[in-house]
């Protein structure tokens, strides 16, 4: 009786650990970089800071205004995500994105002016 006990338990351990995790088996990585500028001047933008619509930082811009980060998302076919960029003394963008049912590697890249948000 306790090795059928046994037997069991592990024939059901087994099969919980081949099963997908969800989380896992949905997430999609969308590889993003690019640039960050003054919109008035043309001039690189450094420390300007990348968030996903989850308030998560995925990037922040170098000296010469460029960036790179990764937003994942869980969801099933079409892609929908935001990325908010940030910076003291500047207006905040908020780029909506709205992409097909794509899977593989993603990647896209953006090109941010941001406006001065001094009285001038």
């Amino acid at each position: 009786m306790k090795t059928q006990i046994s037997f069991y338990a592990l024939t059901i351990l087994l099969f919980i650990s081949f099963l997908p995790s969800t989380s896992y088996c949905n997430t999609r990585k969308i590889n993003i970089s690019g640039i960050v500028i003054d919109a008035e001047s043309l001039k690189p933008l450094e420390n300007a800071n990348l968030f996903d619509a989850n308030e998560n930082l995925i990037g922040v811009s170098d000296s010469k205004g460029y960036y790179n980060g990764i937003i994942e998302t869980n969801e099933t076919g079409e892609i929908t995500f935001k990325i908010i960029v940030k910076k003291a003394g500047y207006n905040s963008f908020v780029q909506n994105e709205h992409w097909g049912n794509l899977s593989g590697e993603l990647n896209a890249i953006y090109y941010f002016g941001l406006k001065s948000n001094s009285l001038n």
